[in-house]
């Protein structure tokens, strides 16, 4: 009990009395007041509201909805994720408490798949597009959560199955790692795995490097070049129909992407002994050192579509082929037979090309040795056709004026036969 009082701060003596005012305290700072016609504190607060269960999970829920949408910065309509709690309710899939929080992030989720799935004049809607993770951050709960309430709704209700959760590439990396992974790895490398997995797929989104590919695929790509760095040895034949492709479209995607990996690398100086054999050794520096520093002094993205680079490399060689051809046609009328011999398929044919004359934008297009054929008989047929148009307009040009030429004379001979037959008068 303290010694002084809560009235008037006086000193309580030894029987709970207050020296300077009266006041009768008792214990655990509890005081009895004398002034009469007190029947109780009084209390200003607002009357409370009162719910019955079912409402107050209701306001719960449309709370935790307001704090999802909010957090995750979704553009989804409130509306909309209510009246689907409310689906979800009839169908006997909706609980209060924590199990309600993780339910309403699922929600979202398949709701912001389901608008990004939807096209409007054949462009893709991404109106609140977001990853199971940005929800799952948003009620705090791990993300494996998230992906088990949104399985067992996409399995239950005939509206979600159309949903297809294999386009979110956080979705394909934590279905790929918790399903391939081998079990004597443990929880901090499969964290460390997916941080590394996530740093290379936004990396190839952002620059669009395997636009066109299923994601699947280039997750399982991403994911065995991660496993080669740590150490860790997994069944290729079973990664590949885990991402439901074959296994040389894997293969592909490791070549592709350890590829433009090598290319961030050899960006930096001292990182020329990076190549394709060793890559995975150095990727966590590629990760942490190369890929933030090159960001920071660069508006340009780090990667590129393999397709742009074979074309660029494969532009490049046709120059030269070009520029060879031109020089010998240059010191030479006509392409000496011994220096033709060690020709290629492909300068063979575009030696005809430059001879027909063709354009240089149009060999320098041609991917392969097929294509260079093809331009060159569309050529050859074009310019015959063109050859064989001219002819029957000269042709055709002729006989009008030999025709034209006939009537002239005939028209001569018609007025000298009538000035013959003419009667003749002499005075």
């Amino acid at each position: 009990m303290s010694k002084y009082c809560p009235e008037c701060q006086g000193i309580i003596d030894n029987e709970g009395i207050c020296t300077n005012c009266g006041l009768v305290v008792y214990g655990h700072e509890t005081y009895v007041n004398d002034i009469i016609n007190i029947e109780g504190r009084g209390f200003n607060g607002q009357p409370q509201e009162i719910m019955s269960k079912e409402e107050r999970k209701v306001k719960k829920l449309e709370r935790c909805v307001e704090q999802v949408i909010e957090r995750t910065k979704s553009e989804i309509n409130k509306n909309d994720v209510l009246g689907y709690l409310r689906r979800l309710e009839e169908i006997g899939l909706l609980h209060g408490g924590r199990k309600g929080e993780i339910i309403v992030a699922a929600v979202v989720y398949l709701l912001s798949r389901e608008y990004s799935s939807k096209k409007e004049n054949g462009i893709v809607n991404t109106k609140g597009k977001t990853t199971f993770i940005e929800v799952a951050k948003a009620v705090r709960t791990p993300a494996r959560e998230i992906l088990k309430i949104a399985r067992e709704i996409k399995d239950k209700d005939e509206e979600m199955k159309e949903v297809d959760l294999t386009m979110d590439s956080s979705y394909c990396i934590y279905y790929i790692v918790n399903e391939v992974t081998p079990i004597n790895v443990n929880k901090k490398e499969k964290e460390e795995i997916i941080d590394i997995m996530n740093i290379c797929q936004g990396l190839i989104e952002e620059s669009e490097s395997q636009a066109g590919r299923k994601v699947m695929s280039v997750v399982g790509g991403i994911y065995a070049i991660v496993c080669e760095s740590y150490h860790i040895r997994i069944d290729r034949q079973r990664l590949a129909n885990k991402c439901q492709v074959k296994n040389s479209t894997i293969e592909q995607r490791i070549r592709e992407i350890t590829e433009q990996l090598v290319k961030i690398a050899h960006k930096m100086s001292g990182s020329e002994n990076i190549g394709i054999t060793n890559l995975p050794r150095y990727l966590p520096y590629i990760i942490e050192t190369c890929i933030p520093f090159l960001e920071s002094i660069t508006c340009f993205p780090l990667m590129e579509h393999p397709k742009q680079t074979k074309m660029r490399e494969l532009a490049k060689k046709r120059t030269e082929q070009i520029e060879q051809i031109n020089k010998i046609l240059q010191k030479y009328r006509t392409i000496p037979h011994e220096i033709e011999q060690n020709f290629t398929p492909d300068q063979m044919i575009i030696s005809r090309m430059i001879k027909q004359g063709m354009s240089k934008n149009i060999i320098i297009s041609c991917k392969s040795i097929n294509d260079l054929r093809r331009e060159l008989n569309t050529f050859e047929r074009r310019t015959l056709e063109k050859g064989r148009i001219q002819n029957e307009l000269k042709k055709l040009n002729e006989e009008i004026v030999t025709e034209d030429d006939d009537c002239i004379n005939s028209f001569h001979s018609d007025e000298q036969t009538t000035e013959e037959k003419k009667p003749k008068f002499f005075s």
